[in-house]
């Protein structure tokens, strides 16, 4: 799969090469959109070159959305969204998360802009949510809790809709076991996660 995901790499390439040489604007737009996604589901996403034009997306955003300037941040979020898998998950978090601690109510400007943070509302069906795993650790640092590289185990997901169906739930890894680990048969980290993950119940 990677190999032919190579090769697609290589023949947008080609063509944007062809589309530049025949001076063709709209083609050469959409080769390099092609191009930066591939690379992103190749995990080259620093590699892609609309890579840096999708990270102004996002601080356009946050600025809108610190301003509450709804034509400004609808316009941010229409680019954002036509290279989202460019941006890391983190990085919105990174980028918003200090707004809405600062002025809580840009949480009902999102909400006025079209944006979903979880409602209650009755629904059919099992519901899991997941939460990106480095913004699960950007939240504990941001309320107290700072956690060695191998205690960061959680990769969180949490069912229900309501806080009084939520079942908290992590699929546990850590990269890399220490000596010292494996002199003792377990894993303190991997432990500590079924605890760490219950920070979801407090999650939009």
């Amino acid at each position: 799969a990677m190999g032919q995901l190579a090769d697609a790499t290589e023949a947008a390439r080609q063509a944007l090469a062809v589309y530049s040489s025949a001076g063709d604007a709209a083609g050469e737009e959409r080769a390099l959109a092609t191009i930066s996604s591939l690379l992103a589901v190749r995990g080259q996403i620093e590699k892609a070159p609309n890579r840096q034009e999708a990270l102004k997306a996002l601080k356009a955003l946050a600025t809108a959305v610190e301003r509450k300037d709804a034509a400004e941040a609808k316009a941010a979020e229409e680019r954002l969204n036509k290279m989202r898998d460019l941006v890391k998950d983190g990085e919105v978090v990174e980028h918003l998360s200090p707004i809405l601690e600062k002025d809580p109510s840009a949480m009902g400007f999102l909400k006025e802009l079209g944006w979903n943070f979880g409602g209650a509302e009755a629904q059919d069906g099992t519901y899991i949510r997941q939460y990106d795993h480095k913004a699960f650790y950007l939240h504990t640092i941001m309320t107290g809790m700072g956690f060695g590289p191998q205690f960061r185990a959680v990769h969180p997901y949490r069912k229900g809709r309501r806080p009084e169906d939520f079942v908290m739930m992590t699929a546990s890894q850590l990269e890399e076991t220490e000596s010292w680990q494996m002199e003792m048969g377990f894993r303190p980290g991997i432990l500590d996660s079924a605890l760490q993950c219950g920070a979801t119940a407090v999650f939009p």
